[in-house]
């Protein structure tokens, strides 16, 4: 009940900003920039698939370099962090109904992303080729390994600046375009900004295809054991890091 209370309270701190206008507007622009594109586009149905849910892997990064800034400068502007560092509440659950506040919305906004898309390709252009568990597990997916994407932004803002962190956000991002590439082919597996892309690709592959089942089977293997890996390892190592933490004083 307490934590339900702390996310409540985040929820009211966005209230007279951005943030819930980034995470409504951009969805729904976006998707509805790609359908109109797609109306005149001759690409095959699955491409367009795999090309739209490979925008929303490659943006997303930047995306939550943006919102998790905004959260944590709001933090800062009204203290500078003293008021989740000496909460009654305790820090760790401070720090954890923030993040949730995050995830909630981050997911909402990709439902919205991937919602429009498909109702416009189904019901607008007739177009339907994968089934829609597809969609559900390509949501889940990308849901799931930007989570240690939000952890290292959170980080980034309380260690450096707003800065900093959308700076490495813009290098995620191009960085998950290149791991599209061949360039990817060895490491994407261990790297969060490039797993997600190419689990998404995978799926719809394993979904449209009848050849190489079992390697796309093992890459798929792979990058959801190293995403979740990854995931529980950053939050046990950040959630351990903030409870030492020290705001810097400000001059």
């Amino acid at each position: 009940m307490r934590l339900i209370n702390l996310v409540r309270s985040e929820f009211l701190k966005m209230k007279h900003t951005y943030f819930y206008s980034i995470h409504i507007c951009i969805p729904i622009i976006g998707s509805i920039m790609v359908l109109m594109y797609y109306g005149t586009s001759k690409i095959n149905i699955d491409a367009k698939i795999q090309l739209y849910l490979g925008v929303i892997s490659i943006a997303f990064p930047l995306l939550i370099s943006i919102v998790t800034s905004q959260v944590m400068k709001v933090e800062k502007d009204a203290g500078a962090y003293k008021e989740i560092l000496s909460s009654e509440y305790g820090r760790i659950s401070c720090i954890l109904s923030k993040m949730i506040m995050l995830l909630v919305c981050g997911f909402i906004s990709l439902l919205i992303a991937v919602g429009i898309f498909v109702f416009g390709i189904k019901y607008i252009f007739n177009q339907y080729s994968i089934s829609f568990m597809i969609y559900i597990k390509s949501i889940m997916i990308i849901f799931e390994c930007q989570i240690i994407i939000y952890v290292l932004h959170a980080w980034l803002n309380l260690r450096f600046n707003c800065g900093i962190s959308m700076l490495i956000g813009t290098f995620e991002t191009v960085l998950s375009a290149l791991l599209e590439t061949g360039l990817g082919d060895n490491i994407w597996q261990w790297i969060p900004s490039g797993i997600n892309m190419r689990l998404n690709q995978y799926y719809i592959l394993k979904s449209t295809s009848l050849s190489f089942i079992d390697k796309i089977n093992e890459n798929i293997c792979l990058g959801l054991r190293n995403s979740i890996v990854l995931t529980v390892l950053s939050v046990i190592i950040f959630i351990c890091w903030f409870n030492k933490y020290d705001a810097p004083i400000e001059n």
